[in-house]
């Protein structure tokens, strides 16, 4: 991951976002683009200087920021660069990311609400669904201590397999354990279930930071405990953008679960990834099966 870009707002809790993207740049080695789009000047009441004095004050504020909370043990190592955009905050995120080649947007979500409550129809929903690149959003009342557990749910599709061979990246870059969790409801087929579980440990089985799990149960009450439990530190999905509002509308089990444990949720692109011969052969037999 080349390049992470942090999406700020000035409110009380960017600290605790920008941790999050602090850290990851740190341990992926990416450059670090601080960004906050301060709107639109307006023409006739604006001249060239008065747009140029704005664009240097977001730049000093920028810089304070990154300045008071950047670590002081990723200060060597972590490149970071500062973007004032002329631009309202969802264009000036989604074309800064096309612009620099952005590999994941980290932002945070306002409101009382901690999850995806609070942004439908906002700056982060539009993100999550028109950005080429992952989107971490982190919710308000969420804690950084680290990331040393991720949770993954396992579905047994091939967009499983994307996501899985991209969170590995990140376990075995952050030395994380990766938590791949299918939760059995209703009338599904046990048997088959487990073939299937079998499968897809046996595949990546050379990767010790991955463990895979079952439960029996309502999704919503089995998925809290098992992130409680853990100690999950992220929450990741995988989502086409062209179907993500029509998903979030429809289903919010994600979206209390999110509430309910404040946990940061990591949005993975559908169409993004390279697959081995192994892989691929994995989705052959699975589909034999099915």
């Amino acid at each position: 991951m080349k390049k992470i870009m942090f999406a700020l707002e000035f409110y009380d809790h960017a600290p605790k976002v920008f941790q999050y993207a602090a850290k990851l740049a740190y341990a992926f080695k990416s450059d670090l683009i601080v960004m906050h789009a301060h709107g639109k000047p307006e023409p006739m009441r604006s001249s060239d200087q008065m747009i140029q004095e704005r664009h240097d004050t977001v730049i000093e504020k920028l810089k304070g920021f990154v300045t008071e909370h950047l670590p002081e043990n990723y200060r060597e190592k972590v490149k970071v660069d500062y973007l004032a955009v002329n631009a309202y905050p969802l264009e000036g995120i989604l074309d800064t990311a096309l612009d620099e080649k952005v590999e994941l947007i980290v932002m945070g979500m306002t409101g009382k609400t901690n999850a995806l409550g609070s942004i439908l129809g906002n700056t982060t929903l539009n993100v999550l669904a028109q950005a080429d690149c992952q989107v971490l959003m982190v919710p308000e009342g969420a804690t950084f201590t680290g990331i040393n557990d991720l949770l993954y749910t396992v579905d047994f599709e091939f967009r499983d397999l994307q996501a899985i061979h991209y969170l590995k990246d990140w376990s075995q870059t952050l030395n994380a354990t990766l938590h791949a969790l299918h939760i059995v409801e209703g009338d599904e087929d046990q048997m088959n279930v487990l073939k299937k579980l079998l499968i897809l440990k046996e595949t990546f089985k050379m990767n010790p930071t991955i463990d895979f799990d079952l439960r029996f149960g309502h999704f919503r009450t089995e998925i809290e405990q098992f992130a409680l439990g853990k100690k999950a530190d992220i929450v990741a999905m995988i989502s086409h953008k062209h179907n993500f509002i029509s998903r979030l509308l429809d289903d919010n089990a994600l979206e209390e679960i999110a509430i309910e444990i404040n946990l940061p949720l990591l949005v993975i692109k559908e169409d993004a990834y390279e697959f081995d011969e192994a892989a691929m052969q994995w989705v052959e037999f699975l589909k034999s099966i099915a």
